[in-house]
């Protein structure tokens, strides 16, 4: 794909169909008014919404990966993915680095929940795909998990293992060896399957590596966090294709035979904002391109933000905000909801 402005302009629909089949449940889409922006200039996209299981997808429903390039090239500056960053550098001097990302995000709490309360204990072997920087599934090794990472990117592999050693391959979920077919008490994907265009067809392959009576724990931004009317309220297409839905996870599980409960996020807000980390409100940067054509950063965080987030770790500032954030949330009546849902999925049949 070109960077040049040129060529992302040819996604623009050509046509505007009012509605069309959800790819999740079969019901009609309903097109949304407006058009949104996409993440780099001029990239554009339609919005559709489903009348039954509340998912929202874009058209084109398609990938750019030129676009994480840019993102991957400057991670350190780009809101909402600099933390990831962060995490990868602080996690080899925390005594307990699986507290720490808990501690730090609600995801990392969740899985760390599901961990907990898995019936195999340290007995069970894991999978994360798309392990991407390699720091979850380096602190969940250091819990005395079995534990690999997975992540299509050479590159990934290659500086998660320079990190954190050999817990990592290079791999496409749909051509990984016949040896990991129901290999796996859990498969852990967080974050992930709002940015995959052929959702079902790679939550299938995932399943497709657990033992019977394994677990699927999936995180992704919930959609029903967020206001009825918002049009697209997580990061622009073509990074984010899907914006999910409770009702969206029931119906993947529908279709693959599997059971669906989800996480109760009470207790973790009743000590953190109810804000996950790197969300902004609706209507402010975050909707707004992040590259423009070609390949400059038009929202790039301050300059000096990632040295004051090093220097606030170093001097111990960190638990200072976070004790503030606790003060904060303990005001609030914790609810089960997060602007990130965390769904486990196990075999129902």
């Amino acid at each position: 794909m070109s960077t040049s402005g040129e060529g992302l302009a040819r996604n623009a629909p050509l046509a505007r169909e009012s509605g069309k089949p959800c790819p999740l449940c079969g019901a009609e889409a309903v097109l949304e008014p407006e058009r949104v922006a996409g993440y780099q200039q001029p990239l554009v996209f339609d919005v559709y919404a489903c009348t039954h299981c509340e998912t929202k997808f874009v058209d084109p429903l398609q990938s750019f990966p030129a676009v994480y390039d840019l993102i991957y090239a400057d991670l350190e500056h780009v809101r909402g993915y600099a933390r990831y960053a962060r995490y990868a550098r602080a996690i080899k001097s925390r005594r307990d680095p699986l507290a720490f990302l808990a501690d730090e995000e609600d995801a990392y709490w969740a899985i760390a929940s599901c961990l907990e309360a898995n019936p195999k204990g340290r007995d069970a072997r894991i999978i994360e795909i798309g392990s991407g920087l390699g720091y979850l599934t380096y602190a969940v090794s250091r819990r005395g998990y079995d534990v690999r990472g997975v992540d299509i990117s050479n590159v990934a592999v290659s500086k998660a293992r320079e990190r954190f050693g050999p817990l990592y391959e290079q791999g496409d979920i749909f051509s990984l060896p016949a040896s990991h077919e129901a290999a796996f008490d859990m498969v852990i994907m967080t974050e992930l399957i709002e940015h995959i265009p052929n959702l079902m067809d790679f939550v299938a392959a995932a399943v497709r590596l657990l033992k019977p009576g394994g677990q699927l724990v999936l995180t992704t931004p919930n959609r029903l966090a967020s206001p009825p009317d918002a049009l697209w309220d997580t990061d622009l297409p073509p990074v984010h294709l899907w914006w999910l839905s409770e009702h969206s996870v029931l119906q993947i599980g529908e279709r693959l035979g599997m059971g669906v409960r989800f996480v109760d996020f009470a207790e973790f807000n009743r000590t953190h904002d109810t804000l996950a980390p790197g969300t902004f409100v609706v209507g402010s940067a975050k909707q707004e391109p992040v590259f423009d054509a070609d390949g400059r950063m038009l929202a790039r965080s301050h300059p000096l933000r990632p040295l004051a987030r090093r220097l606030a770790f170093a001097v111990g500032l960190g638990a200072y905000r976070r004790a503030k954030q606790r003060r904060r949330a303990g005001k609030q009546q914790p609810e089960a909801r997060r602007a990130t849902l965390c769904a486990i999925l196990t075999h129902s049949r």
